[in-house]
């Protein structure tokens, strides 16, 4: 009897290690997509991310206006929220924001900051989509509208 108890107890926790392994990056999945930045003068930032295996990334990364950086390249998963891409002698991550819901393309850091002038970039969807960016800015304009409200009353 004790065999078998031990048996059920060894199930259980292979149970729990391969789901948890099965959806341990299903963040950085959702993740997963193309992501732009757009300048005022017809010049962009791209980003693109595409799963290959459970810890491996392919990323796509172009730059209209310094195509130093251009790259196509497999990238490994460092932890739930950065992807680390080796090229040469030079070594790029991809900071996943959850939060924000954007992405980073970092040169030799971790973690975006704005000594290095990092750019968020967001979803593609989103930066096209011309009835979402309008219902955006009406909700924008609505919140300015009665933060001046506000502050006049007072």
């Amino acid at each position: 009897m004790e065999n078998r108890g031990a048996k059920i107890l060894i199930l259980i926790v292979l149970n729990f290690i391969l789901t948890f392994a099965c959806y341990a990056h299903e963040k950085i999945d959702n993740m997963c997509g193309i992501w732009v930045h757009e300048y005022g003068d017809n010049s962009y930032v791209s980003l693109t991310i595409e799963k290959i295996t459970s810890s491996e990334y392919l990323i796509a990364y172009t730059c209209s206006y310094d195509h130093v950086h251009d790259m196509l390249e497999k990238g490994i998963v460092v932890s739930k929220n950065l992807i680390r891409i080796k090229n040469n002698e030079d070594e790029f991550f991809v900071y996943l924001d959850y939060d924000r819901d954007s992405v980073y393309f970092l040169w030799n850091h971790t973690f975006p900051d704005s000594v290095f002038y990092d750019t968020e970039l967001k979803r593609g969807t989103e930066i096209f989509n011309d009835e979402l960016n309008h219902k955006k800015q009406k909700e924008f304009d609505e919140k300015l509208k009665k933060s001046v409200l506000y502050s006049l009353k007072q």
